[in-house]
């Protein structure tokens, strides 16, 4: 059970690691259509940040386990999947575009910032979604008390939290 855990744990942090490299791409080909000096330096600094995050994921990747899935398994199962396919949207947006003038970079600007909301938005809801499994599991292993019948029975979206927790 454990080895299908650490393989799972491999494979979506493979999978993570391609596409940030999806995005080193995406921000360096947008960074080569802009000719303003600055926005170019910002678009290839968010370029090297991806490029950076692509190496240390694959990095942890393969030291937990061989990845078993293949860069094209990673879009339809991939938990980022939405954010996937919305890289892929823009970059074909981009790759049709010679340049990007100055008149759109407002728009672009707001195309990015959703972008990066929504990937800070899937990996933060990952982390709150493993946080809580593994929470889930010590407490029934700890106190023998299991969440899981309370989960299937009544999803969890039924209980409330009083708001001084």
């Amino acid at each position: 059970m454990a080895k299908l855990k650490q393989e799972s744990v491999a494979d979506f942090l493979h999978c993570a690691s391609i596409l940030e490299e999806r995005a080193y791409l995406f921000y360096k080909s947008l960074a080569d259509k802009v000719n303003l000096p600055l926005i170019n330096s910002l678009l290839l600094h968010i370029a090297f940040d991806s490029r950076k995050h692509s190496v240390i994921l694959k990095g942890i990747s393969e030291s937990i386990a061989k990845p078993r899935r293949q860069p094209k398994d990673c879009e339809k199962k991939l938990f980022l999947g939405r954010t996937w396919t919305a890289i892929e949207r823009l970059a074909g947006e981009i790759t049709r575009k010679e340049r990007i003038p100055r008149e759109h970079m407002s728009s672009l600007v707001e195309k990015l910032m959703l972008l990066e909301s929504t990937v800070g938005e899937e990996y933060y809801i990952l982390v709150q979604l493993k946080t809580l499994q593994y929470m889930t599991r010590e407490i029934r292993e700890i106190y023998n008390v299991d969440f899981a019948p309370m989960i299937r029975n009544h999803g969890m979206r039924s209980y409330s939290f009083p708001n001084s927790l």
